[in-house]
């Protein structure tokens, strides 16, 4: 059994955890027993920004460590590495603002959610029951995917080293999954009735953040490339999801799509589950 734990770890929130954790106490044994992914552990830890930050940090040295070989980088290499430790610092420093939650790994791969209280209120979240039961459980299942992909499969993967597993739809498959997984419930937690309320800082940011990305591709002499017009991320990767659930022998034969990063779907495998079927021998 999954032992799942809310920390306040700022000291001012424990009416915040408590309400996590009572979520988590009502719903994570209904939707580990859908999936059959049951993580030893899911932890949540409410942090102050500042402390959001350090714990992103360290998270950023042990990704680098990991992408140069798991023992950290040569003196040949420490440069690279150097700058690309600043690069993602420099990505990251205002996600705690937002975003709701940022999932990481320890130094023994397992996972753990980072939450900010005060960006739940940036966000509009907290003032929605619905929208923050439904995060919190789809954290959970992020936690089973994690846990049986031995850390592999992250929701937000720093990206340190090109690889040829880069064209595997991991966050489409992991939030398909999710959003399958929770329509199982008997009483699945929808999202909010109405777009959630962000607060100006939230809007502004967003926004400032947006201007600096397009200077960045008008420096580099691109373009800024038009809407998506496509299903989101969400969408295609529950169909998918349900179409390969559908087609597998089992849903532990499924699960093993969590095992192995070659075993996830392409992004053009998403629009035809058969084929990831028939490709990974289900």
């Amino acid at each position: 059994m999954t032992q799942c734990e809310a920390r306040d770890e700022t000291r001012y929130n424990k009416g915040l955890s408590r309400r996590i954790q009572q979520i988590l106490d009502e719903d994570a044994p209904a939707l580990d027993a859908v999936t059959q992914l049951r993580p030893p552990v899911s932890v949540y830890r409410l942090l102050t920004p500042s402390a959001w930050r350090r714990e992103v940090d360290a998270y950023i040295v042990r990704a680098i460590e990991r992408g140069f070989g798991g023992v950290g980088p040569s003196a040949r290499e420490q440069a690279e590495a150097d700058q690309l430790r600043r690069t993602l610092r420099q990505m990251t420093a205002h996600l705690w603002l937002q975003y709701e939650y940022m999932t990481v790994t320890t130094a023994g791969n397992e996972p753990q959610t980072l939450l900010a209280p005060r960006a739940l209120h940036h966000t509009g979240l907290r003032r929605s029951p619905q929208a923050l039961r439904r995060l919190i459980l789809t954290v959970h299942l992020h936690h089973g995917q994690i846990a049986a992909s031995s850390g592999t499969a992250l929701p937000l993967a720093l990206r340190v080293r090109r690889s040829r597993y880069d064209n595997r739809a991991v966050q489409h498959l992991m939030s398909g999954h999710a959003a399958w997984a929770l329509g199982q419930l008997p009483d699945a937690p929808a999202g909010p009735p109405h777009p959630l309320r962000r607060s100006v800082r939230h809007r502004f940011q967003t926004e400032w953040d947006r201007q600096r990305q397009r200077r960045a591709l008008a420096a580099a002499g691109q373009q800024e490339p038009p809407p998506d017009p496509g299903p989101l991320p969400e969408e295609a990767g529950e169909k998918f999801v349900a179409a390969a659930i559908a087609g597998a022998p089992s849903i532990e034969r499924f699960n093993e799509v969590w095992t192995r990063l070659e075993l996830m779907p392409t992004v053009d495998e998403l629009d035809d589950a058969q084929q990831w079927l028939r490709r990974v021998g289900l």
